[in-house]
């Protein structure tokens, strides 16, 4: 947002020349939960197939050279799909 540095404070302890939070929270949280079940799903509980180095290496690189395991991270759970799973890292 326009002066945010300047301000000195984050997005929602600001006054804007709109409503905002309808919009960005909801939007921000979900992808959020989405991108959380990706790395929950890949690399830490479900399938252990990628080492957490590797996942951290694949995002530095936007995924260049890494397209199978993008499509991994794309194929996981997401929010609003009638998964429980994903739904509770949401809630």
């Amino acid at each position: 947002m326009e002066d945010g540095i300047a301000a000195g404070k984050d997005l929602l302890s600001r006054t804007m020349p709109f409503e905002n939070g309808g919009v960005l929270n909801p939007v921000g949280m979900i992808n959020v939960a989405d991108s959380l079940a990706a790395v929950k799903e890949t690399g830490l509980r479900r399938q252990k197939k990628v080492a957490m180095c590797d996942l951290k290496r694949a995002l530095d690189l936007d995924w260049q050279g890494c397209e199978a395991l993008h499509k991994m991270c794309l194929d996981a759970p997401k929010y609003g799909n009638g998964d429980s799973y994903v739904d509770e890292i949401a809630r």
